[in-house]
């Protein structure tokens, strides 16, 4: 109980780490980007593809929904990516900080369905094809949550479970392409974790008919 209890502590100061590095980021960018020249068009281009991949199961609501599914891949790619550097632990190791994000991320594709198709066609979501599916539908969309959340955690303190044991038994080979290693597996994650907030945001779309 007393080590759970520390690594959530633990966990809870990282995340607000993880957040502060972001926001001196984005005030940094936001300064660059006002003025012409490399930052701008970097930003002007990652906008773009930004919105072009989510236009291919979002279509015209990319633009609405992408800037929020992007926080969580810039978020917890910063999370993993910092626990990779000495003295510092990913917020992502934590089971109740993944259970967050993907608690949040399924709130607010709830409630952007709910905006978008009205009670009624949201209602009728979880009722389809037949009004005996409720209970199925209704648990498929209850294990999202363990989905999301177990597998970011799994993959996240497997990861860095099993570079702490190779770094041990080979110190001098292996840390730097375990580092590469490490560092393209949380860009996975993150990725993963983005697209399927997407398809969950499609389906519901689509289930209203708002999508074709």
């Amino acid at each position: 109980m007393g080590n759970e209890l520390t690594l959530s502590v633990n966990s809870f100061y990282w995340s607000f780490v993880v957040t502060g590095l972001l926001w001196l980021l984005c005030w940094y960018i936001s300064l660059k980007a006002k003025e012409e020249g490399t930052w701008k068009y970097a930003v002007m281009a990652l906008w773009n593809w930004l919105i072009s991949y989510g236009k291919e199961l979002l279509g015209d609501y990319a633009e609405e929904v992408m800037p929020f599914l992007a926080t969580f891949f810039v978020y917890i790619l910063t999370a993993n990516w910092l626990g990779l550097l000495p003295g510092f632990v990913a917020p992502t190791r934590d089971l109740s900080v993944t259970v967050g994000l993907a608690l949040l991320l399924l709130i607010w594709i709830h409630a952007y369905a709910i905006r978008k198709m009205g009670w009624k066609k949201y209602l009728a979501v979880f009722f389809s094809p037949a009004w005996w599916m409720f209970p199925l539908n209704l648990m498929e969309h209850i294990t999202r949550l363990l989905s999301l959340s177990v597998r970011l955690y799994g993959n996240v303190s497997g990861e860095h479970l099993a570079v702490a044991v190779i770094s041990l038994l080979v110190p001098l080979i292996a840390p730097i392409p375990l580092l590469g290693l490490s560092m393209f597996t949380g860009f996975i994650q993150a990725y993963i974790f983005m697209t399927l907030g997407m398809a969950y945001t499609a389906e519901f779309l689509e289930e209203g008919g708002l999508l074709t």
